[in-house]
C-alpha cells in the first residue's frame, strides 16, 4: 500500500490499526525484521516489544532477545532490564575479545549465559535485600535501646548533668 503511494494515515484507516502501529510495522519491514513482524502478526508479543528488540544495536542481541523470548526468559515487562544485562555483559568482555568497532557482532553470547547472568543478578539483589534487612534490624534495636535508656530517670539525670540531654535534630535531605 505504501509502495502504491498511500499515506500512513490512509493505510491505518484501511487496516484498522493506529497510526503508530502502522508506522512501527513499516519501520520493521524497512529493516527486514521478518521474525519480529511475524511475532507481532501472530499475537505472540506486542508491537512495542518488537520495536524495543529492533532498537538493539546488534543483530546478535536481537536474535538473543528473540531466542530468550521464545524460551520464556524475556517478556515485555522485563525487556529493559534484560537489555541492560546484555549491554553490561558486552561492555565487560575482555578487551582482546572486543571488536575494534563498538557493536559486538562477533561475540558469542547464548540464552544460557543470559539465564546465568539474570540468576546471578537476582542472587546479588537478594543478598543486598537480606543485608539491608539485617542492618535495619540493628538500627531498630539501637532505637529501642535509646528509648529504654531515655525512659530511665537515673540515666536522664546523668546525661543532663553531663550536658548531653539535648538530642540532635535530624534534618531532612529534601529542602523543598
Amino acid at each position: 500500500m505504501r509502495d502504491a503511494g498511500m499515506s500512513i494515515n490512509e493505510i491505518s484507516r484501511i487496516v484498522g490499526k493506529s497510526y503508530t502501529h502502522v508506522e512501527s510495522f513499516l519501520r520493521l519491514a524497512d529493516k527486514g525484521e521478518e521474525r519480529l513482524i511475524k511475532g507481532v502478526e501472530q499475537g505472540i508479543f506486542p508491537m512495542h516489544f518488537a520495536m524495543k528488540v529492533a532498537e538493539s544495536h546488534s543483530s546478535q542481541i536481537q536474535h538473543l532477545l528473540m531466542d530468550a523470548f521464545d524460551e520464556g526468559l524475556v517478556t515485555s515487562e522485563n525487556l529493559r532490564c534484560v537489555r541492560r544485562i546484555i549491554n553490561t555483559r558486552f561492555k565487560t568482555f575482555p578487551q582482546e575479545q572486543r571488536p575494534s568497532h563498538a557493536v559486538p557482532q562477533d561475540m558469542k553470547y547464548s540464552v544460557d549465559q543470559l539465564r546465568h547472568d539474570i540468576a546471578k543478578i537476582c542472587r546479588e539483589k537478594d543478598a543486598f535485600v537480606r543485608e539491608a534487612g539485617i542492618k535495619e534490624g540493628r538500627v531498630m534495636c539501637l532505637v529501642d535501646g535509646l528509648k529504654t535508656l531515655l525512659a530511665d530517670d537515673t540515666f536522664r539525670s546523668l546525661i543532663e548533668s553531663e550536658g548531653l540531654a539535648k538530642m540532635p535534630e535530624l534534618h531532612s535531605l529534601n529542602t523543598t
